[in-house]
């Protein structure tokens, strides 16, 4: 019974101190332009994030998405 107890107090000092915070999302713009295509290839969004970037993302959670600079989204050296 000891050995339990020993066991249990041990399991919820690890998972204790393995909680993390979740991460914030990005910030972007509350303008989001859908880019819609065929059956055969995926939607992209894209967004200002408020830095100077226009990020593109497919409609697939498994792509990374594209950052590149825009000289059109406000927050940037350009913007």
């Amino acid at each position: 019974m000891k050995s339990v107890f020993l066991a249990m107090v041990l399991l919820l000092a690890i998972t204790g101190c393995g909680t993390v915070a979740p991460a914030e999302p990005l910030p972007v713009s509350d303008t989001v332009e859908i880019i819609r295509f065929g059956d055969a290839f995926l939607d992209v969004a894209t967004a200002c994030d408020g830095h100077g970037h226009r990020i593109y993302q497919t409609a697939s959670s498994t792509e990374a998405p594209v950052v590149i600079d825009d000289a059109s989204c406000p927050g940037g050296s350009n913007g």
